[in-house]
């Protein structure tokens, strides 16, 4: 995953890249979400109508895209999206498990290059990271965000808990990283941390999605705005976990193994 320059989480250009587009779309049909005729597609009038459903849950929210908003930005007739999906319901329940699907590859992929970060810069990517996904997607980022918090039974097997899993699995991976390199306490409980920092990350970048949730727990305001909050989380937590100056390398097999 690129670091120097602004990444289009939901454009054309890393569309392309998502190499695991066609087994979703796979497993999509065998539920009869997608019909037989999408899967044939040919693979760039398949990413094009894969590109305007996300454009369009990203504008509207995964459960507010509409076949004329979906056609529009796909280049293709309302008549072929029925042909591709069955229904406008059809339609949505992809678009969803899309969406769902879409930010666990980007997590997954994450992992591995945030392993590889030193600890302060790993969690500085991964919360200011998610804030930037945020602010490119709020409405589909809003979905996610009322989805976790309500509780809705429908949505937290297929969306809420995916998406949460593959989070937690990126901060274990980086967390992971920085124990063996010996940037960590001695004796840190790992697992136990690992749940702990992913607790404290995802609820400060959903104050920020949720400006009720953010008036409860008042993570921004006043003088204190989001780059103050970040950087003063990232201080809060890496003061926390890290190993003191001079030890690096006595935490080397310090925590629990995962």
């Amino acid at each position: 995953m690129p670091s120097k320059k602004k990444i289009d989480w939901f454009g054309s250009s890393t569309l392309a890249e998502w190499a695991q587009l066609p087994r979703h779309i796979l497993e999509l049909e065998a539920q009869g979400v997608v019909t037989r005729t999408f899967r044939r597609l040919d693979p760039v009038v398949q990413r094009r109508v894969v590109g305007g459903i996300l454009e369009e849950s990203k504008a509207a929210g995964p459960t507010g895209v509409t076949l004329r908003g979906v056609a529009a930005r796909a280049k293709v007739s309302v008549g072929s999206l029925y042909s591709y999906f069955g229904s406008r319901e059809m339609l949505i329940r992809f678009a969803v498990e899309l969406c769902a699907r879409y930010l666990v590859d980007l997590m997954a992929m994450a992992g591995p290059y945030m392993r590889g970060m030193p600890l302060r810069d790993g969690l500085r990517l991964y919360l200011a990271t998610g804030l930037e996904m945020m602010e490119g997607a709020v409405p589909m980022m809003e979905f996610f965000g009322r989805a976790a918090y309500a509780g809705d039974a429908g949505l937290q097997e297929p969306v809420v808990r995916p998406v949460a899993d593959a989070m937690r699995g990126a901060l274990q991976a980086m967390l992971e990283g920085a124990r063996d390199r010996g940037e960590l306490r001695a004796g840190l409980d790992l697992d136990a941390t690992v749940r702990v920092v992913n607790t404290l990350l995802p609820v400060a970048a959903d104050s920020q999605l949720l400006p009720h949730l953010n008036a409860y727990l008042q993570t921004t305001g006043g003088d204190v705005d989001r780059p103050r909050m970040v950087e003063a989380l990232i201080q809060l937590v890496a003061h926390g976990i890290a190993a003191e100056a001079g030890a690096a390398g006595s935490g080397r097999k310090g925590g629990s193994a995962s």
